[in-house]
């Protein structure tokens, strides 16, 4: 059923009605835990019930030493009509864990606007020889060796 984007996309522009413009952003968050050496995924949704084009999903492995606290972000922008997900170590700081394989989806089919990964320094990862982009998503290359990574941020249309 298609109604439910709709709705969700009604919902920014009815909220901004005799708002500023401001009020058109809608945000979700997500704390979790990653634990090193334990696979692990995560989704925060924009709207409830869940809609492919405003989830985000975050999968990964990792190793390391300790657990630690990490942060998924959507949100909508209804005068852009995009939706941005951002994964990133929650208060910010270096990372400890390595990252041997990530994935995060976005907007089910909807084409990426942007993809970026930072590591510990707040420097942009190249996508060569790290990870792809395609529809819907942005994951590690087969064969990456693994590394810090302390933030991605992928944007995409909110499909309607």
């Amino acid at each position: 059923m298609r109604l439910a984007p709709v709705l969700a996309v009604a919902t920014l522009v009815l909220a901004a009605a005799g708002a500023p413009a401001a009020a058109l952003t809608k945000s979700e968050s997500l704390p979790f835990t990653v634990h090193p050496g334990s696979p692990g995924s995560v989704e925060v949704a924009l709207d409830t019930p869940p809609i492919p084009s405003s989830t985000c999903t975050f999968a990964y492995a990792t190793v390391g030493a300790t657990p630690e606290a990490w942060e998924a972000v959507v949100t909508g922008d209804g005068d852009t009509n995009s939706v941005t997900c951002t994964i990133h170590r929650a208060g910010g700081g270096e990372t400890y864990l390595m990252f041997t394989s990530w994935e995060v989806a976005l907007g089910g089919e909807a084409a990426l606007l942007d993809a970026t990964v930072r590591d510990g320094g707040g420097g942009e990862v190249p996508a060569e020889g790290v990870y792809t982009v395609g529809s819907g998503g942005v994951r590690t290359v087969e064969g990456w060796g693994g590394g810090g990574i302390a933030e991605i941020v992928v944007k995409s249309m909110l499909l309607l």
